[in-house]
């Protein structure tokens, strides 16, 4: 038994019955994970402290068959959630994404670093922008995001199998050379880049390959 600060992102709140509570946080210790708040409902501190789209610090004692909360500390606020209900609705999206996607307890830190970054850009950067870069980087951690540079032209697609065909087959899509440019410039690069070169993406080539990382979101999450 010991006691750990790490830092983490709230995905999900539940309160039992008894007050007692259980959160579930994406840490840069653990990975994803459930911490037990022992009257969680009574205390109006931890309540108004841990919330949704926030860098928190959190003290947590690991016992033997579980992790309990002791303190929490709020170090840095992700205001750009706050700017629209679009953006808002996009957020808890994400946060909902990344709790079905992420393993339990398994550390992540270079993708838990990567998502902090990208929270703190919402704000920055154009929503269709960003979203497609968050999908692109979501498909990346899962390990099914192909390189887009194997093909230097336009290129038929297989969104399920992730596969790339000369001409077109059942289920494929049609992927211009420029959005391929696209995604493979996403898929290399991190969100300090997009922003600076965010001017570069027009908004049709966005919609194509928005289009191409929803169809992969069907079969994939």
């Amino acid at each position: 038994m010991r006691e750990k600060i790490t830092h983490g992102i709230l995905l999900r709140k539940v309160f039992l019955a008894n007050d007692d509570g259980v959160l579930e946080f994406f840490t840069n210790d653990y990975g994803k994970c459930s911490l037990f708040v022992p009257k969680f409902a009574r205390s109006k501190k931890k309540i108004n402290e841990i919330d949704f789209f926030r860098l928190l610090e959190l003290e947590i004692f690991e016992g033997r068959n579980s992790k309990r909360l002791k303190t929490v500390t709020t170090k840095s606020l992700f205001h750009g959630f706050e700017k629209s209900y679009e953006l808002n609705q996009l957020g808890f999206l994400w946060l909902e994404i990344l709790n079905k996607i992420l393993p339990e307890e398994k550390e992540s830190l270079a993708f838990f670093s990567q998502v902090v970054s990208i929270f703190g850009y919402v704000e920055s950067i154009a929503i269709e922008k960003i979203e497609v870069f968050f999908w692109v980087k979501i498909f990346n951690f899962l390990g099914i995001f192909p390189r887009f540079d194997q093909i230097q032209t336009d290129v038929f697609f297989d969104p399920m199998d992730c596969q790339f065909f000369s001409a077109a087959r059942p289920k494929t899509l049609k992927i211009t050379n420029l959005s391929r440019q696209i995604l493979e410039f996403l898929r290399r690069n991190d969100v300090e880049s997009l922003n600076e070169k965010q001017e570069l993406f027009s908004d049709e080539n966005l919609k194509e390959v928005l289009s191409v990382l929803l169809e992969m979101k069907k079969y994939h999450i």
